[in-house]
């Protein structure tokens, strides 16, 4: 980890506490407590729902309004603190590195975004097209600034603890050929809401596209945009639930099952490789096909425990979840001694 702020782990997540959950929903809570106060009555029927060209297609109470800036604003912040504190949680006692920086700006971006959102949705000044408009520049600018601050702000946890026993590299003949294969799947409940969330889009997509049709006669470009995303991420989906992992004569390689992502890293470029205990929401920020923003080189990381993590090219570093990884590293390092 290359970051200048690093604090103790109590420090640490007090203020990602602080500015990821607590001041975003006293944020929202006092946005929430304004639009109620600005409000005559709260009862009364208002727009809550437009058309791009800023047409109303959508009525509710006046307090919908207040109830969506706690409800989604706050809970938006919830879920950012949530994902830090599963991070924490999986790294438990070891003392490994936990990037909080990020992930606080991220929240904190976020909540700046919704709050800009919230403000515009239930100003009566603000409506239309001009809401689209404002939301989109007002909320950029808010998200970037409170970004920044929530980055500047916040501290990451220093890695402390052991690394595991790295095995001894195995003895190889010059004529010798031995070839390592492993795979890692993502665990159950990680599939599962995956495949969840993608039936959820199509589930509300689809009848909203078939209204749209009924109504004017086609689908306008917005749900053609959510339709095209719903049916890349399905089609992505299967590929990015399993890696396979490779040691040979050639070097390195972990790859989906479709082919492609695959990240191949050539024998004569690798310096070393080492068994590492993951956890990839606290030093990747979640799982999957990763960048570490704070240092930490790439990943495929589709669970917590036992990888493989390959030092090439001057100091990169590459990371690969898989089972028996002290036999992969073994045998990478043997083929890089006989090389």
């Amino acid at each position: 980890m290359t970051s200048t702020r690093i604090a103790p782990r109590k420090q640490a997540t007090a203020r990602f506490r602080w500015l990821a959950l607590w001041i975003p929903l006293i944020v929202m809570v006092m946005i929430a407590a304004i639009q109620a106060t600005v409000t005559d009555d709260l009862t009364a029927t208002v727009g809550t729902h437009f058309r791009v060209d800023g047409t109303v297609d959508g009525w509710g109470p006046a307090w919908t309004y207040p109830a969506l800036t706690v409800g989604v604003g706050g809970g938006c912040s919830a879920v950012f603190w949530l994902i830090g504190v599963l991070g924490l949680r999986g790294v438990g006692g070891s003392g490994k590195a936990v990037q909080l920086r990020w992930l606080t700006a991220f929240a904190t971006g976020s909540a700046g975004f919704m709050a800009v959102a919230m403000v515009s949705a239930g100003s009566q000044s603000v409506t239309g097209l001009n809401m689209f408009i404002w939301v989109g520049m007002g909320g950029i600018v808010a998200a970037g600034l409170a970004g920044f601050l929530g980055y500047r702000l916040a501290y990451d946890i220093e890695g402390t603890g052991d690394e595991p026993e790295q095995p001894q590299p195995v003895a190889l003949e010059v004529d010798e050929r031995a070839v390592w294969t492993g795979r890692c799947s993502v665990a159950k409940v990680g599939f599962w809401i995956t495949v969840g969330a993608v039936l959820l889009c199509a589930v509300c997509i689809i009848p909203a596209a078939w209204v749209e049709i009924g109504e004017s006669g086609s689908i306008g470009w917005a749900t053609w945009l959510v339709l095209g995303c719903t049916v890349l991420v399905a089609t992505a989906v299967p590929g990015t639930m399993s890696v396979q992992v490779r040691v040979d004569a050639s070097g390195f390689m972990a790859r989906a099952p479709m082919g492609l992502p695959k990240k191949h890293i050539a024998l004569d470029q690798i310096e070393r490789a080492e068994v590492t205990e993951v956890n990839p929401m606290g030093e990747f920020g979640g799982w999957g096909w990763r960048k570490a923003l704070g240092g930490g080189g790439s990943a495929v990381c589709l669970r917590t425990g036992e990888g493989v993590r390959v030092t090439y090219n001057g100091g990169k570093l590459f990371t690969a979840t898989v089972d028996d990884a002290a036999t992969a590293v073994a045998l990478l390092n043997g083929l890089k001694a006989r090389a």
